[in-house]
């Protein structure tokens, strides 16, 4: 773990398995972590690591029935602002795009599909207000989505609204 201030070592961290850090609590107390699956890496689990008591929390963050989801490469996150507990990531699946929705103060996640996206690799999250939208090379919003309902949106109307 590193001091984000002074960019030092604070503690090393010795945990068996295959894991890449996905997301920090607003307070520091909480990284979350990808746990990626031994037989399939493909399928993964987000575990909380508890600062504190220098342990992974017992429980996944989501559960075994939703953890596993095949995807092909991470995209990078969208934030609203230091100390927000929300953290999204685009993942690309072999059949399509969806987003990681993880609540860091609550310990929840939700996975939002883009059926009607068939690709966005290159593409990347913009959080605007209450839409989080995948914007594309070339600045055209692909997709959009309704923070508050975690439900895909017309882009259009995203894109509509901003411009009031």
């Amino acid at each position: 773990m590193v001091d984000a201030h002074t960019l030092r070592v604070r503690r090393h961290l010795g945990l068996g398995g295959d894991f890449s850090v996905d997301a920090i609590s607003p307070d520091g107390r909480l990284p979350y972590l990808i746990e990626y699956s031994r037989r399939n890496p493909g399928d993964y689990a987000v575990r909380a690591y508890d600062m504190r008591a220098r342990r992974l929390l017992r429980e996944p963050v989501v559960g075994p029935e939703r953890a596993g989801r095949a995807h092909d490469r991470r995209a990078g996150h969208a934030r609203a602002e230091p100390g927000w507990p929300l953290a999204y990531t685009r993942y690309q699946s072999a059949a399509h795009p969806f987003v990681h929705a993880l609540d860091t103060q609550r310990h929840t996640t939700v996975c939002i599909d883009l059926d009607d996206l068939t690709q966005a690799w290159n593409a990347t999250l913009a959080l605007r207000g209450t839409r989080l939208e995948v914007v594309g090379r070339t600045g055209r919003v692909r997709a959009a989505i309704d923070t508050r309902t975690y439900r895909p949106i017309s882009p259009a109307a995203s894109a509509a609204e901003r411009e009031h």
